[in-house]
């Protein structure tokens, strides 16, 4: 049997919501259950981790018929990351069910995000987006931009829910935009701040530089 990749949009899932979507019990000691979780030291999942959980993704189920895979926090998945796994989630293989749980699956690629079947349970971070930012900067000087960087990154969570919110409207703009490859660049660099800050670059710089492309200002890499 060929399952769907689910998107569950909780940062973690418990042995309880497993069972709801896959259909049976199923106990933490389940030599088909299989969970990649973030490393206590580490603020990101690297492309490391996602190898290494796909080899044993790769083995038979070993005490029944299916397997289940589980991503918690899979916003914390680095762009390499995620891109390793788009095979896996448009295919994650016979008897295989493969859940990505995450509050924030804006900041995920649009392409994993296509590709999975979302269970919304509970109102998310920064759901509904809000253009008022992205209106100020379209056409900001570079003064205004380091002014709303500044306004905007007092804190990490801060700079990461504005950098979400800039993201959530870039994708609402894009079906409807005549050329889209502007925006397109500009969704990859929300996508890029955000990972950044998630590995506690200075907030002020990163949206700087954030702030910068979206009002096309040229800059050097960051």
């Amino acid at each position: 049997m060929q399952y769907t990749s689910i998107l569950y949009d909780y940062d973690t899932c418990s042995l309880e919501d497993v069972k709801n979507m896959c259909g049976h019990t199923i106990s933490s000691s389940d030599p088909d259950l299989h969970i990649l979780v973030r490393a206590d030291d580490k603020q990101s999942i690297g492309i490391e981790d996602v190898h290494t959980f796909l080899q044993e993704l790769s083995l038979k189920p070993f005490g029944g018929t299916q397997t289940i895979a589980v991503i918690q926090e899979a916003h914390r998945l680095t762009i390499p990351a995620q891109q390793s796994l788009l095979k896996t989630i448009e295919e994650p293989g016979e008897n295989t069910q493969l859940i990505l749980a995450t509050s924030k699956p804006a900041v995920l690629l649009s392409t994993i995000r296509s590709r999975c079947v979302e269970i919304l349970t509970h109102s998310k971070e920064a759901q509904i987006p809000s253009s008022s930012l992205y209106e100020k900067l379209v056409h900001a000087s570079i003064s205004t931009c380091i002014q709303l960087a500044s306004e905007q990154g007092s804190s990490k969570e801060d700079a990461i829910n504005a950098c979400t919110q800039l993201l959530l409207h870039i994708r609402e703009l894009i079906p409807m935009a005549t050329e889209k490859l502007h925006l397109i660049k500009k969704e990859k660099e929300c996508i890029k701040a955000i990972e950044q800050l998630r590995n506690n670059v200075n907030s002020k710089l990163v949206l700087e530089h954030l702030f910068f492309n979206i009002a096309n200002h040229r800059q050097n890499q960051l």
